[in-house]
């Protein structure tokens, strides 16, 4: 009895022998039907087509997540050893979701950096704990600066007088509290940068020490003024002011103006008068005095502003803590919402199995083959 549906029985014997199926592939379709006139082969030649265009978009999404992945595990400090074979390598294929999982960590800020800028862009969100800090760092560097020109100039003024006359042992400190603003500075200019909350404790830290030494510097400068030595003022101004002055002064202004005459100092118990003080001098180390209470004043406030300054950064940097804290939890938020409304195309995972592919192939009759239906 003949085998129906034009089947031979040599070639349902030769199926049935087979092991395993036909892969699916544009070797499979016959070379006849390509380049057939046949009212029936465009289906082919249209199947062949579509699947030569499909190989090479798979080719170069396959590449394009290689790239990918290899570029995530880089940063993770591993290696993707990927196999020679192309069929083992699809069978080691990620979805899109799966390779955004692996590369986002929800715990990290850092990681989700580029999902919080696209949602700040698209929110229009102002950092303000980021501004303020901004603002006090500019304060404290301003008044620090200040503070430098304020001492130069007493510096100035104080330079053509010996350091007996005038003291100012503390002045060099406002150096040093304000070359530690520097640093400060451009420590939390970093942190707002990256948005870390690593670097931001950090400056946090950096800003209370720097608080500390503006606050010593402003004790020592508020026990120990900047002033004429009171001894040396009342030697140059004995007589001239109408105030009477103690036998040690009287003492002192003889010593001085023996020692500026080159000649030897009087004895004690001496029965000569003590000399009339210098009018010029004294009138010299009245307005010096009075220039160094101003400019002290105005070191002492500066110091002040920034020593507050450096304090308000601390209290910007857990106000910016808790935005950091905010813009994660919208990150991850946005991350996830913008992964559900992709529809990508998992080329790597897709395969063409059907009876089209397979006709001619020696296949089983589930599967579809024997011969075309066209191929008359």
């Amino acid at each position: 009895m003949p085998c129906p549906f034009g089947f031979a029985a040599e070639e349902e014997e030769d199926a049935s022998k087979t092991t395993t199926k036909a892969e699916p592939g544009p070797s499979k379709i016959p070379k006849e039907l390509l380049n057939s006139d046949h009212p029936g082969a465009w289906f082919f030649q249209h199947q062949y087509r579509i699947e030569q265009e499909f190989n090479v978009k798979a080719k170069q999404k396959r590449e394009k997540f290689r790239k990918r992945l290899d570029d995530v595990m880089r940063k993770k400090g591993k290696v993707v050893v990927w196999p020679k074979n192309d069929r083992e390598a699809d069978k080691a294929s990620f979805h899109s979701s799966e390779l955004s999982d692996l590369d986002s960590d929800v715990n990290s800020y850092h990681s989700l950096a580029t999902c919080a800028r696209s949602w700040i862009q698209d929110v229009k969100y102002r950092e303000k704990g980021a501004w303020m800090m901004g603002i006090f760092i500019g304060i404290m560097m301003l008044s620090a600066a200040y503070c430098c020109i304020q001492i130069s100039e007493v510096q100035v003024i104080t330079g053509k007088h010996p350091k007996t006359v005038v003291q100012q042992s503390w002045l060099p400190y406002i150096y040093a509290a304000s070359a530690s603003c520097v640093p400060l500075a451009a420590m939390a200019r970093f942190a707002i940068k990256k948005r870390n909350k690593k670097l931001l404790l950090i400056t946090q830290i950096i800003a209370l020490v720097v608080y500390a030494i503006w606050a010593a510097t402003i004790c020592t400068a508020y026990y120990s003024p900047v002033t004429v030595n009171p001894k040396s003022k009342a030697a140059a101004c004995r007589g001239i002011t109408g105030r009477s002055s103690n036998n040690a002064l009287s003492n002192i202004a003889k010593s001085l103006r023996h020692l500026r005459n080159g000649d030897s100092a009087p004895k004690a118990g001496s029965t000569k008068k003590p000399a009339m003080g210098n009018k010029r001098h004294c009138k010299n180390l009245t307005e010096v005095d009075n220039e160094l209470i101003e400019f002290v004043a105005h070191i002492l406030v500066s110091a002040c502003v920034a020593a507050i300054s450096a304090l308000l950064v601390v209290v910007g940097g857990f106000w910016y803590r808790f935005e950091i804290y905010y813009l994660e939890k919208r990150a991850t938020a946005h991350r996830r919402r913008h992964r559900r409304r992709k529809h990508r195309i998992p080329w790597e995972k897709i395969k063409l199995v059907g009876p089209v592919m397979n006709c001619g192939a020696g296949g089983g009759g589930g599967g579809g083959g024997g011969k075309c239906p066209f191929s008359g």
